[in-house]
């Protein structure tokens, strides 16, 4: 059993998309390096993985739900949210129960965050995590909001698909337009609600809250529009990309507007009303937008692929690759690992913990967990999912 496990561990990703896993590894490294006390003031824009993790949750969900309608004309929308169920619930609820166990052993955390319409009350936040609107009532721990958004886009996306399947609108004459102009709504919405809500925020002296699932959702669907095209559009996409022009705007084109979008976030941090509001609606947006471009070169770029088998790059590139293959794990285990370590380094010689050795216990113990969960609990409950609820 023991040696069956190890090998599951080392074989981790075999057999997926390579690039989508590297993807999904710089995402969670991301978030790690700004939420540990040691490199936050180097990644304070380390936030932003959260962005590219919804991007790639749409391009990979929303491909799964788009390639049912295109091919039958019909969806299964229970079937679908319990297959994502299987993937998100098992993991989380063993995390939940797991970390507030040990914060009731130890008092480790104290202070809950509070929602756009909740308190700081535990009952009112536990409640709150344990049906997926941390985002609105408040949560007990930190990196769970983005659960939510993430749930409810799982009931969004089938709604939408079942108004477009209703309304005829998935025919192939006006499949594109639709799904063009759902993703142009999403976004001029969202980026209206983030703008408003900031400034609301800053004339009223109330903090800001921006973890609500109308201001993220332009991201997921942007990534379900990259998905459409990836299916629908394949030999345009390549046309254009592997031109001679293509290969050289498009990669810059991609990381100038993560750049951008970067410097938005990082020069608006503290500085009133004018950045602020370039931060949070046009921050996001330009990040999403820049990210999503990133996947599709990622994907069609031949170069990408020879890079990343070069001797020096390739251990590298695995190494993130197989991070991102158990990146849900460790997005949800970190935050309470590095809590740990600072509460019990501060008893020692290494007091605090922003130095060198908290930082690589935390992170060591962080990736021990999540291999662990990962192989165990996620593993066996999406074993039960392919037997009964098979995606044929």
């Amino acid at each position: 059993m023991l040696a069956q496990l190890w090998s599951s561990i080392i074989h981790a990703g075999k057999g997926r998309n390579p690039e989508l896993d590297f993807l999904r590894g710089v995402a969670v490294l991301m978030v790690m390096l700004h939420h540990n006390k040691y490199s936050h003031h180097l990644f304070y824009l380390g936030t932003t993985g959260v962005q590219l993790f919804f991007v790639l949750s749409g391009f990979l969900v929303g491909g799964l739900l788009l390639k049912e309608v295109l091919n039958t004309g019909n969806i299964k929308a229970g079937k679908f949210i319990l297959r994502r169920g299987f993937k998100i619930w098992p993991q989380f609820y063993v995390f939940l129960f797991i970390a507030l166990g040990i914060d009731w052993l130890l008092s480790t955390f104290t202070a809950y965050t509070s929602g756009p319409w909740g308190s700081t009350n535990f009952n009112t936040n536990l409640l709150s995590e344990l049906f997926f609107f941390q985002n609105f009532f408040g949560n007990i721990y930190n990196v769970t909001w983005s659960l939510a958004v993430e749930e409810h886009f799982y009931l969004v996306l089938p709604l939408w698909a079942f108004v477009g399947i209703k309304l005829g609108l998935f025919n192939k004459d006006k499949s594109f337009l639709f799904v063009a102009t759902s993703i142009g709504l999403a976004m001029v919405f969202c980026t209206w609600s983030r703008v408003t809500d900031w400034h609301t925020s800053y004339t009223t002296g109330t903090w800001l809250h921006d973890r609500e699932t109308f201001q993220h959702l332009d991201a997921l669907f942007f990534g379900v529009f990259l998905s459409y095209m990836n299916i629908n559009r394949t030999n345009r996409i390549k046309s254009v990309l592997l031109s001679t022009v293509g290969k050289w705007i498009f990669p810059l084109f991609a990381f100038g507007l993560i750049l951008i979008g970067l410097l938005t976030f990082g020069l608006s941090k503290g500085q009133g009303i004018n950045n602020g509001t370039i931060k949070s609606g046009l921050g996001y947006t330009i990040l999403y937008i820049g990210y999503g471009c990133l996947l599709i070169a990622m994907l069609y770029y031949p170069k990408v692929k020879t890079l990343a088998t070069t001797p020096v790059v390739s251990s590298l590139y695995k190494f993130i690759g197989w991070t991102g293959f158990h990146s849900y794990a460790l997005y949800l285990w970190h935050y309470i690992i590095f809590m740990l370590v600072k509460k019990f380094m501060i008893h020692t010689p290494l007091h605090g913990n922003e130095n060198w050795p908290s930082f690589i216990i935390g992170f060591v113990a962080s990736y021990f967990i999540a291999v662990i969960t990962t192989h165990t609990v996620e593993k066996y409950f999406l074993s039960i999912r392919n037997r009964i609820l098979p995606t044929t």
